[in-house]
């Protein structure tokens, strides 16, 4: 802040700027949502589609009501549960292929096939051969993300440490545990960020095609709204499944960003073969 004459002149830091661009940017991109969410509302009339701001009121209404709140509960508790395995599994198999040049050339047919396989042909196979359709989806659909986190991490790391761990012997168990485990973490994160959203969003899919009257879970609730033609639960049921969805990305947004400033790591991509 400076002052010449008797004008006060503020000087605001380039990145309060820049942070205050895409606040903006952000708002006027929910405020054309909004707007074309009302456009479609008034062409065609409220029962085939309401009115956002009637359905956003309802959403909150629906927090309070048991049969939601359980539904959600179960949805996030089977994707924490498979997370943890996928995780365990991924991260495991992923530093292992780092370690073991070979058998991420094995693998790699495996996690294209994993990537490149159309969801809904996924979730009708496993709805006729298993009964835990849900988990299994969002494993098949995270699984390649987080292989492929601890895989480029692992490679990265051996690059730069590949003096000492020359020295130590190449292959020898204690590079494995004492210097590529620990060193990947940072890159493991990332992968278990990247793999929650899209876990979520393969929850909610996969439960929409359930047909037990006994599951439960918030892409059933949806789909038994759709069943008895009630459109305007059925798109509070959504709302409120976005807004889950979008409170989780905000929060591993700012994960993967504290993880880039802090050790660059940036995501990995998994939809390759080589």
């Amino acid at each position: 802040m400076s002052k010449k004459g008797n004008h006060l002149h503020i000087k605001i830091p380039p990145s309060t700027l820049e942070g205050l661009k895409k606040a903006l940017y952000g708002l006027l991109g929910v405020l054309l949502l909004i707007g074309i969410w009302e456009l479609i509302h008034f062409i065609p009339g409220q029962v085939a589609f309401p009115e956002f701001f009637y359905t956003l009121g309802q959403m909150f209404l629906l927090i309070g009501q048991q049969k939601v709140m359980v539904g959600l509960g179960y949805s996030l508790a089977r994707i924490i549960i498979t997370l943890v395995i996928v995780f365990f599994l991924g991260s495991l198999i992923g530093l292992l292929s780092a370690f073991f040049s070979p058998l991420e050339k094995i693998l790699a047919p495996f996690i294209y096939f994993l990537t490149a396989f159309p969801t809904a042909s996924i979730i009708f196979v496993l709805i006729i051969y298993t009964r835990v359709t849900c988990e299994l989806l969002v494993a098949f659909l995270t699984f390649p993300l987080i292989y492929k986190a601890a895989l480029g991490g692992g490679k990265l790391i051996l690059e730069r440490y590949t003096l000492s761990i020359r020295l130590e012997g190449r292959y020898k168990p204690k590079n494995f545990f004492k210097v590529l485990l620990p060193l990947s973490l940072p890159y493991l994160s990332m992968g278990l960020a990247q793999a929650t959203g899209l876990g979520l969003k393969a929850e909610i899919m996969g439960e929409v095609f359930m047909s037990s009257s006994r599951f439960k879970g918030i892409g059933v609730l949806i789909k038994n709204a759709y069943d008895v033609s009630d459109i305007n639960t059925m798109f509070q049921l959504t709302l409120l499944a976005i807004l889950v969805m979008s409170l989780v990305e905000l929060g591993l947004y700012f994960i993967k960003r504290a993880l880039n400033n802090k050790y660059g790591v940036e995501p990995t991509k998994a939809y390759h073969l080589i």
